[in-house]
């Protein structure tokens, strides 16, 4: 942790935060309550920055649990963030977006700006592409907690496809409904390549 003197010399003003992590289900305070206070520094202004990196991350850890493969297209030319492919040797295209969310809104369809130019190389793409919104439900730094019992995300994610969607006349971008109940885990993500991998 550091003291005052310590951070008093940094010329770029990071901010400091502290957070305090209790663990769900904890019911008595002298037993069962763990608390880890965490104090985190971010460079001003790179907070969408960090967003992005842990909500592509996250998508990761769930194709590992669900057995999936993942590959990163070098160069990005066609909007497409993931090739994932399946034990089948499938495979379906993902772009990965991650938002800021009230709690409040969990459960609730919404809707994402997606630019018009990847909407129009994904809805063509020769595999079944989707777009994926992660939306994270807490302020950095509390998008991880991190108990005795093991780690809790404060996110969500879903997903929306995009294969053969319409064109448009849009210049800018594109607003994609995604419904709350396309709720992506690795059940769903497995389930997909059943229902709409490639042939």
């Amino acid at each position: 942790m550091f003291s005052s003197s310590e951070t008093s010399h940094r010329t770029t003003p990071w901010p400091l935060l502290a957070i305090l992590n209790v663990e769900p289900g904890a019911t008595s305070a002298a037993a069962q309550l763990w608390a880890v206070v965490a104090v985190v520094v971010l460079p001003t202004g790179l907070e969408n920055t960090y967003l992005g990196t842990f909500g592509e991350s996250w998508f990761r850890s769930m194709c590992a649990v669900a057995g999936c493969t993942v590959a990163v297209p070098y160069p990005d030319v066609d909007g497409v963030d993931f090739i994932v492919g399946d034990s089948n040797s499938e495979r379906i295209s993902v772009q990965v977006k991650t938002v800021s969310a009230n709690s409040a809104e969990a459960g609730r369809d919404f809707s994402y700006p997606l630019g018009v130019g990847a909407y129009n190389q994904l809805r063509q793409g020769a595999t079944h592409a989707y777009l994926v919104v992660v939306r994270m439900y807490a302020p950095h730094p509390r998008w991880t907690g991190h108990y005795r019992s093991g780690s809790l995300v404060r996110a969500s994610a879903h997903f929306a496809d995009l294969t053969g969607r319409p064109a448009t006349s849009n210049t800018t971008s594109v607003t994609v409904d995604v419904r709350a109940a396309d709720l992506l885990d690795p059940g769903s993500l497995q389930a997909l390549f059943a229902k709409y991998a490639s042939v």
